[in-house]
């Protein structure tokens, strides 16, 4: 179950990590924004990620995590088109020394450095790459979806489409 932030209550159905005695597996999701804010799956899985339990378990609850592939250039260097994210949809709270995290904006999922500015409370969205300038939105334009607290990078990323791609 994931925990959304515009309605302060539970959507149902992606609680998908799979356990065994040793790794949590944690699905790769697709999520859209829909006309309330609220962030609803794409049911489909296109691949799970695994991690060792003593790991992931010093992160959150692997049941209120899911993994997304980073598209576009926003945050570059840092995060890369094709990189992976894991995201902890349980720690949405920010604060004035920011964080990367998951951002709902204007029906968009985004992957920015997010600062609190108080006290008005708005959230500076920040890109990693200078080509980008930084934004503020106030709680009606973006919903943190959570914070990110590990990414992955292939090599040579083999591409399948866009099936589970966010916004940079």
């Amino acid at each position: 179950m994931w925990y959304t932030e515009a309605t302060n209550a539970f959507t149902e159905g992606l609680d998908q990590a799979t356990f065994t005695r040793e790794f949590v597996f944690i699905p790769t999701v697709d999520l859209k924004v829909d006309s309330q804010g609220d962030c609803r799956p794409d049911r489909t899985i296109g691949m799970t990620i695994a991690f060792r339990h003593e790991w992931i378990q010093r992160k959150g609850n692997p049941r209120s995590m899911s993994v997304m592939r980073i598209q576009g250039d926003s945050m570059s260097p840092t995060l890369q088109a094709g990189d992976i994210v894991l995201v902890n949809h349980s720690d949405r709270s920010t604060n004035y020394d920011g964080g990367i995290y998951a951002v709902a904006v204007q029906g968009e999922i985004m992957i920015k450095r997010v600062q609190t500015l108080f006290p008005s409370r708005q959230l500076k969205l920040i890109s990693d790459n200078k080509e980008y300038e930084a934004f503020t939105a106030g709680s009606d334009d973006a919903k943190v979806i959570g914070k990110i607290v590990w990414y992955g990078r292939e090599v040579e990323p083999v591409w399948g489409g866009d099936s589970g791609l966010v916004q940079a």
